[in-house]
């Protein structure tokens, strides 16, 4: 068989990489209690223009373990709680 190259002349991984995920990590993130979706649910776009940050910064603050931008996820989509958001940003304003 063989084996497959770059143009560098180097032969292909033929592996998967191994990711770090770990499936019981999200879960524990996500913030304990009902959600309440009478209020509008928007996407990490809208969350970036409301912040003036990029929307990888806004899934960096929903991941990340102390005090996580408060999000819920629906299959694969990430959606965000627009008055949850706000009393986030709110709790981070300097007194």
């Amino acid at each position: 068989m063989a084996q497959l190259r770059n143009i560098n002349g180097r032969t292909a991984p033929t592996g998967r990489a191994r990711s770090s995920y770990s499936p019981g990590t999200a879960r524990e993130r996500v913030a304990p209690g009902p959600v309440d979706l009478t209020q509008p649910l928007v996407d990490a776009e809208h969350v970036a223009r409301l912040l003036c940050v990029k929307r990888k910064r806004v899934y960096e603050l929903a991941r990340r373990p102390n005090d996580p931008l408060p999000c819920v996820r629906i299959g694969g989509a990430v959606r965000f709680v627009l008055p949850q958001v706000e009393e986030w940003v709110a709790g981070k304003a300097p007194d």
